[in-house]
């Protein structure tokens, strides 16, 4: 079968700009596809996937809820986006972790930040949220106003067996018991906040003797809701939201959403505001690799290295804090250019 027949087949809505293809597929169809795009089509790197709530949209679509795949081909040349509309009452689709594993965690995020439910995944539980949390918070619906404490630890012992058990290193007996048999294990809480750790991840593991033989982790710490907070703030306003998804190249994140913006407007920088984001950015990426490198060393034991980076770093951040009037989260960039010129 041809590929343009074949991709017919297939999927609906196709439309291919430059080199980005999009299109549509049935969602009982999904995994059969999804298989077609990564074996005929050579698409083997799976970049993202998320979901559409269009529950408020004026527009009109099949359903009020679809999810997103991105891909990517073998030599990183193409990139091919497939959607599928799925049933609002009963947001579910095939899990396709057989096909690319990486989807556990992204499957994981979805279902916990949209509801989607993929069947078939080994641990369909939240992942950025913590596990008291009630709804999905980037449904329309979700009012941007509630917040959600969080009053009792997650019990991961469960979770952790299960993964012992895969393993072979738990056994378990006919009445249900689980039994280590002649193994000693201790069952270790590293964080949220360990001074091993960079950021607030907690790990527990089961340690037999100095060897970790099995661990799982909650960052359910960690997600603040950017996303959300955005819904009603303008184009600009959420600039510094960005800083903060990676605030030791803030920079680079303020180019790359103003960028977004900019293209969906049709908006063309004059050549100099192209040139200074691009000197930025170029700036912004070395102090996030120096901060990088020193991180690694400083596990590995060598603190003096760790310092000796920082003096680069730091000759960077006189210039930026001269330049944006801050150190770290510079918030600098504009829909259409910067908050002024060089000085």
């Amino acid at each position: 079968m041809p590929v343009e027949r074949s991709l017919n087949h297939h999927f609906y809505d196709l439309h291919k700009e430059g080199s980005v293809t999009n299109c549509c597929v049935k969602q009982d169809a999904l995994l059969h596809s999804l298989r077609y795009v990564q074996k005929q089509l050579d698409f083997p790197h799976l970049l993202d996937i998320t979901a559409i709530d269009y529950s408020q949209s004026s527009e009109t679509h099949e359903s009020a809820i679809a999810v997103v795949y991105i891909f990517r081909n073998s030599d990183y040349t193409q990139v091919m986006i497939v959607k599928s509309y799925l049933d609002a009452d009963n947001p579910t689709v095939d899990s396709i972790i057989s096909l690319y594993p990486i989807a556990d965690w992204l499957e994981r995020e979805t279902f916990d930040q949209y509801g989607v439910v993929f069947k078939g995944h080994p641990n369909l539980k939240r992942v950025l949220n913590h596990h008291e949390f009630k709804g999905h918070p980037l449904r329309k619906s979700y009012p941007i106003t509630r917040g959600q404490a969080c009053f009792t630890v997650e019990d991961l012992l469960p979770e952790l067996q299960a993964r012992l058990l895969d393993r072979g290193v738990l056994t378990q007996k006919e009445d249900g018991t689980i039994d280590a048999g002649e193994r000693d294990l201790m069952y270790l809480n590293l964080g949220p906040s360990h001074p091993a750790s960079h950021g607030t991840i907690r790990t527990f593991v089961a340690l037999e003797g100095e060897t970790i033989v099995g661990a799982v982790s909650e960052i359910g710490y960690l997600h603040r809701g950017f996303e959300k907070s955005c819904e009603n703030h303008t184009y600009n306003q959420i600039i510094p939201y960005t800083d903060r998804l990676n605030y030791c190249s803030s920079l680079t994140n303020n180019v790359a959403f103003a960028k977004t913006v900019e293209e969906m407007l049709g908006i063309t920088l004059p050549e100099r505001a192209i040139f200074i984001r691009v000197l930025l950015t170029e700036l912004s990426r070395i102090i996030d690799h120096l901060i990088c490198l020193g991180a690694n060393l400083v596990d590995m034991g060598a603190l003096t290295n760790f310092w000796y980076l920082y003096n680069p770093r730091e000759e960077a951040y006189t210039f930026l804090s001269k330049l944006t009037g801050a150190r770290l989260t510079n918030s600098f960039m504009r829909i259409g250019g910067m908050a002024h010129d060089l000085y």
